[in-house]
């Protein structure tokens, strides 16, 4: 109910909400594009675990990438995957990608692969010879297991290509040639039955802040050799590799925000402090 007489105190818990809206989009643009970026006070275990394990693979190895993403929660698996991805090409790691998720494929196609190949071109990446995209295959374990037993049951690649032709398959016989797994989402699982199980291969997954608690399991039973956790994990790859990206100005935005929240619920303290003080019925 308002008061007849509306004071200071009481417009001060009554700011309008298109003028809060505002201030939060000013906010988010001076702490993307004008703050310093500082580095995270600390790097988690399992994102330098996943930093290592990449730095650790020869030139030429072969990484099989698999995104399981959709749309709901694509904007914070991004920064860690194209971060890891990065750090792969950098290593002269050959990637072979193939979907079991049909969102999944097109956020690769639209989202990831746009990011990731300015560099690819700029390490003299050759399609066909250092990086294959078979796309979507349905069919979950049984895509993965027929792929496994051998890459030429599935015929082609994305775009028609039979994979007799396609000259990196020429040492890749089955599912044991993959020396790591490079996967975001959060239906691993597959991966997991088809791949690490049978061949004793290491895995690293990026995936949302929260899909660390799907996830640990795997990192305590060593299924998972790595793991990089939504925006803040993001950051820290990015750091690790020095390249600021999504994942950093993305944190900050979030942080801002945040400040704004606790500033919020000071004001509205003030507010209620103040009309209690200072208000009708006081008078």
């Amino acid at each position: 109910m308002e008061p007849k007489e509306k004071n200071f105190w009481w417009k001060l818990g009554h700011i309008k909400s298109v003028y809060l809206s505002l201030t939060l989009i000013v906010l988010f643009i001076i702490s993307m594009y004008t703050l310093p970026n500082p580095a995270p006070k600390t790097i988690s275990p399992y994102v330098q675990s996943t930093y290592d394990l990449i730095d650790s693979m020869e030139p030429g190895s072969i990484g099989f990438f698999q995104c399981t993403n959709d749309y709901a929660w694509y904007v914070t698996h991004i920064p860690g995957a194209i971060g890891m991805l990065k750090h792969a090409i950098d290593r002269g790691i050959k990637l072979v990608e193939m979907e079991t998720s049909n969102e999944g494929t097109m956020i690769f196609s639209y989202l990831i692969l746009p990011a990731i190949q300015p560099r690819m071109e700029a390490a003299g990446y050759v399609y066909g010879e250092d990086w294959v995209k078979l796309g979507y295959l349905a069919g979950g374990d049984a895509a993965l297991k027929t792929f496994c037993d051998d890459p030429r049951n599935i015929g082609t690649d994305v775009f028609g290509t039979p994979i007799d032709e396609l000259p990196l398959f020429d040492d890749f016989k089955d599912g044991s040639d993959i020396d790591i797994i490079l996967f975001t989402g959060y239906g691993l699982h597959g991966c997991i039955r088809q791949i690490v199980s049978r061949y004793d291969t290491p895995m690293i997954a990026v995936s949302h802040a929260g899909g660390l608690q799907w996830f640990y399991v795997f990192l305590q039973t060593g299924q998972l050799d790595g793991f990089i956790h939504g925006w803040a994990g993001g950051r820290e790859y990015e750091h690790l590799i020095g390249e600021p990206g999504l994942g950093t100005f993305g944190s900050m935005a979030v942080s801002t925000g945040f400040y704004l929240c606790v500033f919020g619920i000071i004001i509205a303290n003030i507010s209620f402090l103040g009309q209690k003080m200072h208000g009708e019925d006081k008078k």
